[in-house]
């Protein structure tokens, strides 16, 4: 009953932020404390917020918008266990058709840049390509995150994917019956990736059960010279090895390489499995500053995307084919489990830094950054170190695992799809570019980059209260707000103690608002009238919190 009441409570909650008169019904409730919703409104506001939300978006890589498609939502890492959903329910997994996941951080726990809360979101589809993003929390309040999606029906520049429903089979006694060979790509010419599984190989799933029946192959491979396949890398290129070292990749080129049997996901293998990873001769080598050539070393990584990291298979030799392509090559002979594969030179880096984002000028709601290590030369990426949001109402970002020494580049987007088309068409619509030489600082420090927008408005002011007869007054609490604005919802800001602050808005103008409850969104239309709203909501005299 009490779950009830809060679910309505948070309607009513928006219907005081939209302008719209509260109309209280009475109605029976048995077995409860609560007498009234307007009572509910007073358990809501000082009982139920949450300190901490995280808002996910799940990205279609392709188009730039949000994925659509029902998507399984696991959470592992470092403070998985302090994950929960919005109503203070303890969350391991969920799932979501919208490309959207709200949930929070225990009520307990207060992230902050000494203390942070890092996580990975796993994400899996039937359409899209098995990925995971490392989170890390830096504050209270509201927070946004994106995940990058691979569509598997979809081409995206420098990735090649090629799947096999009948690959072979296998029994779970004698194991393959024949040799299976998967690949990237059905063109010999092409960069790509290749596995071979023995004869007689027996295939396991996550629990070590061996496996019968049919084999299907799909193998992923991601070029490093294209912006829009570096965009896919699982996590971004700021990474934490399985010895908790934390640092940054410069990438060659990665693979997901993925099988099953009769649906079962296949994990692990009785034999060594052959895998042969080429790599894009035009690929600059960060430690020679020219384009790599056979006999150059390269480490090879393994990740585990339940834990967020990676782990080092060793160092290989780039090899040359002897065709007319000369394709360079690195191989490892000795496979035993799949994940995702990455050819990558890893640098030390500095983690609970005390460097600082700050963003200036400009009108706008929220800001998309991204940081990127500077190269050697203008036409070549070396990937993203971070992405995500910086909101007009908290205008700082922390950075908590950047490069030791090494230059990067950070730039601020207006949305998404700025974003989209910079790595993807090579657009570069930013507003706001900031070069720093070396992040990894051991005194407070912040940078500011100026952001210089195309957009107007004012900044609206909302004051929010129920008042009580007596006088009493309550505004306490919180609640997340978004606003549809520029053809997508974003996060407009939060309620605290009765007042937000709603930034770039034109006076006169109806916009869409709406909250997050318990699986739910509800919607509201409202017309901004001045640069400062007062809304009183009138309690009834017998509520308990007025008598």
């Amino acid at each position: 009953m009490g779950e009830y009441i809060i679910m309505n409570t948070y309607k009513k909650l928006f219907t005081i932020l939209t302008g719209i008169a509260i109309i209280i019904t009475a109605f029976a409730i048995q077995s409860c404390d609560i007498k009234s919703p307007v009572e509910g409104v007073t358990v809501r506001i000082k009982n139920i917020p949450r300190t901490t939300t995280v808002r996910v978006e799940f990205i279609d890589q392709n188009v730039g918008q949000l994925v659509t498609s029902p998507l399984n939502v696991s959470f592992g890492g470092l403070d998985a266990a302090k994950v929960i959903s919005t109503t203070n329910e303890p969350l391991a997994s969920t799932s979501t058709s919208i490309g959207i996941l709200n949930f929070a951080i225990a009520d307990d726990v207060t992230p902050s840049a000494t203390n942070p809360v890092e996580f990975v979101v796993v994400v899996k589809s039937n359409n899209y390509l098995a990925t995971s993003k490392r989170i890390i929390v830096t504050k209270p309040g509201a927070n946004g995150f994106t995940v990058n999606m691979v569509n598997l029906n979809t081409n995206i520049p420098g990735v090649t994917s090629n799947a096999v429903s009948n690959a072979g089979s296998t029994n779970s006694t004698t194991g393959t019956s024949a040799a299976i060979v998967a690949s990237s790509s059905t063109s010999s010419s092409a960069v790509s990736a290749r596995v071979t599984v023995p004869s007689g190989t027996i295939l396991r799933d996550a629990n070590g059960n061996a496996l019968s029946g049919t084999v299907a192959t799909r193998v992923t491979y991601f070029d490093a010279t294209e912006p829009a396949s570096l965009a896919s890398f699982p996590g971004g290129f700021a990474i934490r090895d399985v010895d908790n070292n934390v640092g940054n990749f410069v990438s060659a080129g990665f693979a997901a390489i993925d099988m099953s049997v009769n649906g079962v996901e296949v994990e692990s293998f009785s034999k060594n499995v052959d895998v042969q990873l080429d790599i894009n001769p035009n690929t600059i080598n960060p430690e020679t500053g020219v384009k790599i050539k056979a006999g150059d070393q390269l480490p090879l990584w393994s990740y585990d995307e339940d834990t967020g990291s990676w782990k080092n298979e060793g160092t290989y030799t780039v090899t040359a084919s002897n065709g007319p392509d000369r394709k360079l090559t690195i191989r490892k002979t000795d496979m035993t489990h799949l994940s995702w594969w990455n050819m990558d030179w890893f640098y030390d880096g500095c983690y609970n830094t005390n460097v600082k984002i700050a963003v200036d000028g400009g009108c706008w709601q929220w800001l998309y950054l991204v940081v990127e290590f500077q190269t050697p030369q203008p036409d070549v990426q070396w990937g993203y170190l971070y992405n995500g949001y910086v909101y007009s109402y908290d205008p700082v970002l922390n950075l908590m695992n950047v490069p030791d020494n090494r230059p990067v580049t950070i730039r601020a987007f207006q949305g998404w799809n700025d974003y989209y088309n910079y790595y993807y068409n090579g657009v570069d619509n930013n507003v706001g570019v900031l070069n720093v030489d070396d992040l990894c600082q051991t005194q407070d420090i912040t940078y500011t980059l100026q952001a210089a927008t195309n957009q107007t408005g004012d900044n609206i002011d909302v004051f929010i209260r129920g008042v009580c007869p007596n006088g009493n007054v309550l505004d306490e609490g919180t609640l997340d707000v978004e606003i549809f604005k520029n053809g997508y919802w974003q996060l407009a800001g939060r309620i605290v103690d009765g007042f937000i602050r709603l930034n770039c808005l034109q006076i006169g103008q109806e916009y869409q608002f709406r909250v997050y409850y318990d699986g739910e969104y509800y919607t509201e239309s409202y017309t901004i009238t001045s640069t400062t709203e007062n809304i009183d909501i009138d309690l009834p005299g017998d509520n308990e919190f007025c008598e």
